[in-house]
């Protein structure tokens, strides 16, 4: 796939899977051994953990929306600098289950797809979840009593 094409796949993926909360276009967009990295979680995520989150995520904040602010690509790689934006009206699921607070949340990150035969196969993924945490209130922010 040309660097386009692998850039629309990852646009796909934001809008059908994330902003739309279409998980059945999950098993299609993402390769059997598919592997998501992310240094703050405990061990590397196989597809099916990662579709379970996925789903955690959507169900703690159903208006949950990731804006692409860059995407680049180059062989078979995409890194995309995003937006995310929602509010906690669901449980909390992970990392440690708590009730929905009803406080809106905005947080940064970046991601590096790599694709294959049209399919993720491996995502690297650094997000703010600490600053998540704190506005959500489950955290202490710097100067705040704990």
């Amino acid at each position: 796939m040309s660097a386009e094409e692998n850039k629309a796949l990852v646009r796909r993926l934001i809008e059908e899977v994330w902003n739309q909360g279409h998980l059945a276009v999950f098993d299609e967009l993402y390769a059997p051994d598919f592997l998501f990295h992310d240094p703050g979680l405990p061990h590397v995520r196989t597809r099916e953990e990662d579709k379970h989150w996925i789903a955690g995520i959507l169900g703690a904040f159903p208006d949950f929306h990731i804006t692409l602010d860059d995407v680049i690509a180059e062989g078979d790689q995409v890194v995309v600098r995003l937006t995310a934006r929602g509010t906690n009206t669901g449980d909390i699921v992970a990392p440690r289950p708590h009730p929905a607070t009803g406080k809106q949340v905005t947080i940064t990150g970046i991601a590096i797809a790599r694709i294959a035969n049209g399919q993720f196969v491996e995502i690297w993924h650094q997000v703010d979840w600490l600053g998540m945490f704190q506005q959500l209130g489950l955290i202490p922010a710097p100067g705040q009593a704990g």
